[in-house]
């Protein structure tokens, strides 16, 4: 886990080692151009997380979410590309204030978009390339 406040940016790189890309009780960082595949649960993980931007990342064929927020608000995830997880992105848990512009969110098994509080968060010109959103 990634200590508060101590990354401000992550180098490019890929995990397919069943292990997902966590940022715990940490804010004001930037995940760029990073790829996680074939992880057990999760590909990029935010909990309790403010103020992060997540930009050009790639999330594919991970066991549960490709991007999930819990607990964590004022986020911008742009560009960003999740295909074949059981779901594309999810923000769960009080995650308010997130900004998710211009990603691609496709052939997701379950959702490619779950957002149970959504008028919370706002979307622009995200590409969805199902028809599985949940936005209650």
């Amino acid at each position: 886990m990634i200590q508060p406040n101590n990354l401000k940016r992550v180098r490019p790189s890929t995990r397919r080692d069943g292990r997902d890309r966590h940022l715990g009780v940490s804010s004001e960082n930037t995940l760029k151009n990073n790829t996680a595949t074939n992880n057990g649960e999760h590909g990029f993980l935010l909990v309790e997380s403010d103020r992060n931007v997540l930009r050009e990342n790639s999330a594919s064929l991970n066991a549960v979410v490709g991007f999930l927020l819990v607990e964590s608000t004022d986020n911008v995830l742009v560009e960003n590309r999740a295909r074949k997880n059981a779901y594309g992105f999810a923000a769960v848990v009080e995650s308010f204030g997130n900004l998710v512009k211009e990603n691609r969110f496709c052939q997701n098994s379950v959702f490619d978009v779950f957002d149970p509080e959504s008028s919370f968060n706002t979307y622009i010109e995200n590409k969805i390339c199902g028809d599985t959103v949940l936005d209650e």
